[in-house]
């Protein structure tokens, strides 16, 4: 079986099946993250059988399917098929969350739409995720993608691009379009990256 899930036949007390979304007279899903191929006709005009898909492990540890519709193939990650069927999404959220933290429990009461923010914010607050270096909120210098920025009139250099703006009483993001050229002038000055090497 290798990195492939077992998915039973076995009959489950409660379950909701719908056609998947455009292609239900090959594919029927359910509330609890199954898939099933529907019994067909051959290309050579053969009966074959119904069975349940095995979902694949992907290397982050999701379930996924792929579906084959006229000889054309396509994956889907198992979580996104049962979310589009099953749970409401009125804002158009784009993410789907697995509400414990366990990929593979793909049953629709576990999955919710969210944001990339508040995917994230739940891997802190909910799953025991921990701050890495680069959620450690440091700033300026001791940021690790600190870079120097001169002055060109003055002929100061900043450690940062938050030093400089902090000095002039603008954003980063002012510096920023300032040393790309995006902007003329930052009040009445020009900045640009610094190489002391």
């Amino acid at each position: 079986m290798g990195n492939y899930y077992l998915i039973t036949d076995e009959t489950i007390v409660g379950e909701v099946w719908e056609p998947v979304f455009g292609i239900g007279k090959y594919y029927l899903i359910s509330d609890f993250g199954r898939i099933k191929r529907l019994p067909r006709l051959n290309c050579n005009n053969q009966y074959k059988e119904g069975f349940f898909l095995r979902q694949k492990k992907t290397p982050k540890g999701y379930l996924e399917v792929y579906l084959t519709v006229d000889g054309v193939v396509s994956y889907w990650r198992v979580s996104r098929l049962v979310a589009t069927m099953f749970c409401r999404n009125p804002f158009k959220k784009t993410q789907v969350n697995h509400i414990n933290g366990i990929k593979t429990d793909n049953r629709a009461v576990n999955l919710e739409w969210v944001t990339a923010s508040e995917n994230q914010k739940h891997s802190f607050t909910h799953l025991g995720r921990r701050p890495t270096a680069y959620w450690s909120g440091k700033r300026g210098v001791l940021h690790h993608r600190s870079i120097k920025i001169k002055c060109n009139e003055t002929g100061v250099v900043y450690s940062s691009m938050s030093e400089a703006a902090k000095e002039y009483n603008v954003s980063s993001s002012a510096i920023h379009k300032s040393v790309v050229g995006a902007i003329k002038k930052l009040k009445g000055k020009t900045f640009s990256l610094f190489n002391n090497l």
